[in-house]
């Protein structure tokens, strides 16, 4: 079983890259929208996380569509992480 913190970061990314598909929030409001205490911070764990950046992770979703997007436990869009690749 996931320890809370753990559980917590990955639901505050997962609600971060439905931000980052559905909407055009920048991704400094995004941060303090799902409870990150600085959009570095965002940044930091979206990239440990899915190997890439929000930014990136919007832009790939918007070229591919954004109908075919990662979901699940948490995983992104980096090579073996559960995501896309191209």
């Amino acid at each position: 079983m996931p320890r809370p913190l753990q559980y917590l970061l990955r639901a505050r990314l997962q609600e971060s890259r439905r931000l980052l598909r559905e909407t055009d929030t920048p991704v400094e409001h995004i941060a303090d929208r799902v409870g990150f205490t600085s959009p570095a911070a965002l940044r930091h764990h979206f990239r440990t996380l899915t190997d890439t950046t929000p930014s990136a992770y919007r832009r790939a979703q918007r070229a591919a569509g954004g109908d075919r997007c990662a979901q699940g436990d948490g995983g992104g869009a980096g090579p073996g992480r559960g995501g896309r690749t191209k």
